[in-house]
């Protein structure tokens, strides 16, 4: 009986198939196809390839609008290829970002990064009763002329925070703060 049904290889592949494969198998892997993301380490030829499979391995024939939809809102394989290589680019480049450091220029010093800001002066607070006010120092120079002249920080490149008739300071850097005590002249 057999023998009848099958005239080639591929009614012998569409027979077995019929026999052997589960009848919801349709189903199980379509819901694989639309659960399956690529990978933290797969590359994205890798993550196309297997989808590419499993798209075949469907008993009917998937479209390949479908495919590209399933994968991402995107035209063809290979520009979701170029996009995705471009994106796993991207992902290494800020794996092995170095932020830029003070001094790399010494040729074009005015061209180079400065973390510096500039000295701006910021009233936060007042206190009438004691006449005194507190005040914000961002990145204040020890070296600057436009620093304000009751401006007693010896720390550049730091954040201040300072209580000008108490005595104190709260310097923010890079590592945290801490609180420095003033001694006034």
């Amino acid at each position: 009986m057999v023998h009848k049904q099958v005239l080639d290889w591929d009614s012998l592949v569409s027979l077995m198939k019929q026999e052997f494969t589960p009848s919801h198998s349709a189903d199980i892997l379509w819901k694989q196809i639309l659960n399956r993301t690529q990978g933290a380490n797969e590359s994205i030829g890798i993550y196309v390839a297997t989808m590419t499979c499993l798209f075949d391995r469907m008993p009917i024939s998937v479209s390949n609008e479908l495919r590209l939809k399933v994968l991402r809102d995107i035209n063809t394989t290979t520009e979701l290829i170029n996009y995705c290589r471009k994106l796993e680019e991207t992902k290494l480049k800020v794996k092995e970002f170095n932020p830029p450091q003070e001094g790399q220029l010494t040729l074009e010093p005015d061209l180079d990064y400065n973390f510096i800001i500039g000295q701006i002066l910021f009233p936060i607070a007042n206190n009438d009763s004691l006449g005194s006010k507190l005040y914000f120092f961002l990145n204040c120079e020890q070296n600057s002329f436009k620093r304000p002249r009751h401006c007693v920080l010896k720390c550049p490149r730091f954040s201040h925070l300072q209580h000008v008739s108490s005595g104190y300071e709260i310097v923010v850097g890079h590592l945290g703060f801490f609180l420095k005590l003033l001694q006034f002249v």
